[in-house]
């Protein structure tokens, strides 16, 4: 009696006997193309390790990177979990062929025993399976974005370069008047060039704030200039060497719930490695695009 993979394979792709490999071994040939359309995909494929003798089959090799990059990967649909036994054979031909990633998949997952070794040796174990009724979640996708904005910075201290300045600014001003800026007034060297408009000044000097990476939050800084500014208070042109300053960012959420376009067909979950614990859905609409030439090679359906 077919599996559920193989009728999807017969349903999405093509209802054929094949000479070697197995039908489940073609749709994860499929869906590692789907997610490298510049890799070089190849179903069952036998291997030679240099100066060894022995020869290994390999159910899917991909290259990706211009072949720089190679993962082998084993499939075993035998109706149950994977065992520990099967994750060190597949060990075996690895350490031989040393290519740059593993992967075993099984759609019926792993066992405890079989999760540590795969962990212990560097192993990616994925759970690749038909969609079940169940994972209702894979029909929507809720995408979250998270926004970091930043407000404008205001300057709570100013080192000035020249404390006769200081006092003269402070003269012509009055006591007690506030000072003021014009934030598109310009920032000029000790030569009169301006050096841009204070806003794009600060505005630069933010970016580069020492802060936390996507929180929200008080940010304080000091903008330290290479040699003395001059920047006009109140109309008055005064040189600077520092101003500190502080600045809010804000978080701003943005949900939205998209609908799949397609019939979702197959998952592939990590279980270890770096993507361990993420998942995605293939939907009939990449299976349908996708065939094997002679080959065995992954290739669009012409048109």
């Amino acid at each position: 009696m077919p599996t559920e993979s193989e009728l999807i394979y017969d349903r999405l792709v093509a209802d054929e006997k094949l000479k070697e490999g197995s039908k489940y071994e073609r749709l994860a040939a499929l869906v590692y193309k789907v997610m490298d359309a510049n890799a070089d995909v190849v179903h069952h494929v036998i291997l030679r390790a240099s100066g060894n003798e022995s020869d290994h089959e390999i159910d899917v090799a991909v290259y990706a990177d211009g072949a720089e990059k190679t993962m082998l990967i084993e499939c075993r649909d035998r109706g149950r979990k994977v065992i520990k036994g099967e994750v060190r054979d597949f060990f075996g031909k690895l350490h031989q062929l040393k290519p740059d990633v593993g992967i075993l998949l099984s759609p019926q997952g792993f066992t405890k025993g079989a999760v540590t070794f795969a962990k212990d040796e560097g192993i990616v174990l994925a759970e690749f399976r038909p969609v079940r009724d169940d994972d209702s979640w894979v029909q929507t996708v809720r995408l979250e974005g998270h926004y970091f904005i930043s407000g404008d910075p205001t300057v709570y201290d100013i080192e000035w370069a020249d404390a006769d300045e200081a006092r003269q600014l402070e003269q012509a001003l009055g006591k007690g008047t506030a000072l003021r800026v014009d934030p598109y007034s310009e920032v000029r060297d000790e030569n009169g060039q301006s050096v841009g408009e204070l806003r794009v000044v600060m505005t630069e000097a933010m970016t580069a704030a020492e802060q936390t990476p996507y929180q929200a939050g008080v940010v304080e800084d000091e903008l330290r200039f290479p040699a003395p500014r001059t920047i006009e208070f109140n109309g008055v042109p005064t040189r600077v060497a520092a101003l500190r300053y502080r600045f809010e960012v804000f978080e701003h959420v943005d949900v939205n719930v998209v609908h799949a376009s397609g019939v979702a067909e197959m998952l592939l979950h990590h279980v270890t490695g770096p993507e361990a614990g993420e998942g995605r859905v293939f939907f009939d609409e990449h299976f349908k695009a996708l065939t094997f030439d002679p080959n065995r090679r992954v290739v669009p359906v012409e048109a």
